[in-house]
């Protein structure tokens, strides 16, 4: 098979770039996205792109590390109609052309890649809501602890 390659994740909040793993990719920080990558890339959802073909929208940073990890095949991983990340495959060893089998095999692979992207990301939601109800938690351990030690001072002859 290929000899490197990349899975971006694509952060929407703000419209980035990550590298999620990689083989043969020097660079490992985030990075801008193309404008409009969620858009351009849908027509590609249920398919590939093939980076020999100069898709004038791949531009910037990511241009940069396709052509880092000489890229022959660029997969949009989406799930219902939200890009999570994109799947980037290198040229075979030999230099070969991949058959139409080898991309097929490569299609269901960034399927089951993107079902555990985004089940990744529902676990990556849970952990940061668990953190915010446990400062919730923190917040009303206190004012319980400072209503506690204020009805202690107060003396209930002297409020009448």
């Amino acid at each position: 098979m290929a000899s490197k390659g990349a899975i971006f994740l694509y952060h929407h909040n703000i419209d980035q770039l990550s590298v999620l793993a990689s083989q043969g990719l020097k660079k490992q920080n985030p990075f801008s996205s193309p404008k409009k990558l969620a858009t351009l890339s849908g027509k590609y959802r249920h398919s590939h792109i093939v980076l020999e073909n100069n898709q004038s929208w791949i531009t910037g940073e990511l241009k940069k590390r396709t052509l880092e990890l000489d890229g022959k095949i660029l997969v949009p991983l989406f799930h219902k109609d939200r890009l999570l990340g994109l799947l980037c495959v290198g040229k075979k060893f030999m230099g070969e052309a991949y058959t139409s089998a080898e991309i097929k095999i490569l299609e269901i692979v960034a399927n089951h890649l993107t079902k555990a992207l985004y089940n990744y990301e529902l676990i990556q939601n849970v952990d940061e809501k668990g953190k915010q109800l446990n400062l919730k938690l923190l917040e009303l351990e206190t004012l319980f602890d400072i209503s506690v030690a204020i009805s202690s001072v107060l003396d209930v002859d002297e409020l009448g």
